[in-house]
């Protein structure tokens, strides 16, 4: 960061402060590493990140969630367009810190322009997050 302000010719506080999104990612990990000298703001409780969002039909996503209890078993379901419930496509099992990481396929029965959310829930059902909805593109053929 220090070299990539220096080459626009300001310190690194203005470079953050016209870069906004940056600033806030660079916070946002620090928060969830608690590194030092980088102050929490309040739980946001559990959260998932789905990549990459311009998929097709049988495309792979990349799933990440934190917040979750640690060492449990989860599903993950998708909802697409206007289905009323989650459909389980997976299971998958937290680490010891609560954090999952996985990928699954967008089924094949999502249609180009559909909104598509994933949800990540422990099986006991206490702990459930949903992603951000999405857009299904053009498949990749």
């Amino acid at each position: 960061m220090n070299e990539a302000a220096e080459a626009a010719g300001r310190s690194v506080s203005d470079y953050l402060s016209d870069q906004p999104d940056l600033n806030r990612d660079i916070l946002e990990m620090g928060e969830r590493l608690g590194l030092p000298g980088v102050s929490t703001s309040q739980s946001r409780g559990a959260e998932l990140m789905v990549v990459p969002k311009d998929v097709g039909p049988g495309d792979n996503v990349d799933l990440n969630a934190n917040g979750l209890p640690g060492g449990v078993e989860v599903t993950i379901g998708v909802r697409i367009g206007e289905e009323a419930d989650f459909r389980t496509i997976s299971r998958a099992r937290t680490n010891e810190a609560g954090l999952l990481e996985a990928t699954v396929p967008v089924p094949e029965q999502a249609q180009k322009g559909e909104k598509i959310a994933v949800a990540v829930e422990t099986v006991d059902g206490r702990v459930r997050v949903v992603s951000e909805p999405f857009d299904v593109g053009p498949t990749t053929d």
